[in-house]
């Protein structure tokens, strides 16, 4: 096939469809196609989504708008060539290709199922918001008595009643249990302790909960204003509130949609790996400097690594059949640069329990949509199709630059010639030679009253 050909007689067609079907003016079907390129088809769908929020383009004049589309139009059709290349070539068999690619099917698949199965099917009532936001003005102090052993620590909580007791109990176990006190906001309540904190009236105490830190019991101590959640105003804390419980109440959805034999294929009761992981960021991170809004660097994560050594192929959790090790762990945090404020610092175990837990969620979704078959349906397979060739595409890029090789000379031969007025740079080497330094001496003293070369 002439990719060349190919490309120039699909733009020519572009050109002509772009101009006459302005945005907001005539109404165009989703699978329409705007151009082809070999066997694939650029529909209107795809153009629509690749070229982000077209809302508001309407306001521009009819030249930017016409212009605005032809650039986006080029950018698929020179991806649609890239990626038919690459395909042609077997670059997509390639091992570390193919397994890009995988990702990318297996996370549609995932999106896909989520949407029609969860997302579309949960709501959040206004007077939801109205009572998170009440919630969320107000945060709590509590007393967190843990211990590794769920048995044990339920058989001495057992006569707890009051926050006051946790304190009695923990100084007869000594050190068996261990008792910290944490300031938790509503944001943290969405499991562990921070869950059970506003779950718990103030003044009492909780049953024995599964958190970061082994298993725990929450005592409430009081209740205070959140500065935080007061300084916003309405709108925006009902916003900010509302996501938060559509992402809470989606995630139980799933747990009872996945049911029990699925929930129970995730592991996460490898504690001692959770705390050598949590105390190894501490230390880094103290180590450099970091007391406040820590975020983790390629160098730190390297750091910690050296730190946990033999430990870092333990397991933090296994899920359908996948596990995910401290050192998995410690990468996907720095793939989502991940980072923690000072107010995070306690609850460290947590959050990297939560995290896990985030990505067992995910896991166990991508499994389901995956066996399902959710991938097949006619809108996830052109979702597949479209980021492969964008995948794809972007591999012949890489290739293009790592192969391509150019010098300073050749920089400023091509300014030169497309602006010829610009002057180019000129080295001017003259070679002295003589008997002794005094010769030598003098021929620098003439050159320098000479006039400089005239630049080419």
């Amino acid at each position: 096939m002439d990719l060349r050909r190919t490309f120039f007689c699909i733009l020519g067609f572009v050109l002509t469809l772009a101009p006459v079907r302005t945005l907001g003016q005539t109404q165009i079907r989703d699978d329409a196609i705007l151009g082809r390129v070999g066997q694939t088809d650029i529909t209107f769908a795809e153009f629509r989504q690749r070229s982000g929020s077209l809302h508001g383009l309407t306001l521009l004049n009819r030249d930017s708008v016409a212009m605005f589309k032809r650039s986006k139009i080029y950018s698929l059709v020179a991806e649609k060539v890239l990626s038919t290349v690459a395909r042609q070539q077997a670059i997509d068999r390639v091992p570390s290709v193919h397994a890009s690619l995988e990702k990318v099917r297996r996370s549609i698949a995932r999106e896909g199922w989520f949407e029609i199965n969860v997302r579309q099917k949960v709501s959040v009532s206004r007077t939801e918001i109205s009572e998170a936001v009440k919630q969320a003005r107000r945060q709590r102090t509590i007393l967190l008595l843990s211990g590794d052993d769920p048995v044990g620590l339920e058989r001495a909580a057992a006569g707890a009643h009051a926050t006051t007791d946790l304190i009695r109990i923990a100084e007869l176990h000594g050190s068996g249990l261990r008792l910290d006190s944490l300031t938790v906001r509503w944001t943290d309540g969405g499991s562990g302790f921070g869950a059970a904190a506003y779950a718990t009236g103030v003044g009492k105490v909780s049953p024995v909960i599964r958190t970061g830190v082994g298993w725990s019991v929450v005592g409430v101590v009081s209740e205070s204003t959140d500065s935080v959640w007061t300084a916003l105003d309405a709108r925006t804390a009902r916003s900010q509130a509302e996501a938060i419980l559509r992402i809470r109440k989606e995630t139980h959805f799933v747990e009872r949609l996945l049911g029990a034999a699925e929930r129970s294929s995730v592991d996460r009761a490898f504690d001692p790996s959770f705390r050598m992981f949590a105390e190894a960021l501490r230390a880094v991170w103290t180590t450099f400097g970091c007391k406040a809004d820590c975020s983790l660097t390629t160098e730190q994560e390297q750091v910690v690594l050296g730190l946990l050594k033999e430990h870092a192929d333990d397991t933090l959790a296994v899920t359908s059949g996948r596990t995910m090790t401290i050192r998995q762990g410690l990468l996907t945090l720095g793939s989502i640069k991940y980072s923690v404020s000072s107010m995070q610092w306690p609850f460290l175990e947590q959050e990297l329990f939560d995290l896990v837990g985030v990505w067992s969620f995910h896991e166990q979704i991508e499994a389901t949509a995956v066996s399902s078959g959710t991938e097949t349906h006619p809108e996830m397979a052109r979702m597949v199709n479209m980021w492969h060739d964008y995948e794809l595409a972007a591999e012949m890029v890489r290739r293009v630059e790592t192969s391509t090789r150019f010098d300073e000379l050749d920089v400023y031969l091509h300014i030169h010639r497309q602006s010829p007025w610009i002057p180019m740079p000129v080295l001017d080497v003259r070679i002295a030679s003589g008997p002794g330094l005094a010769e030598i001496a003098a021929f620098l003293d003439e050159a320098q009253g000479l006039p400089l070369p005239a630049q080419v």
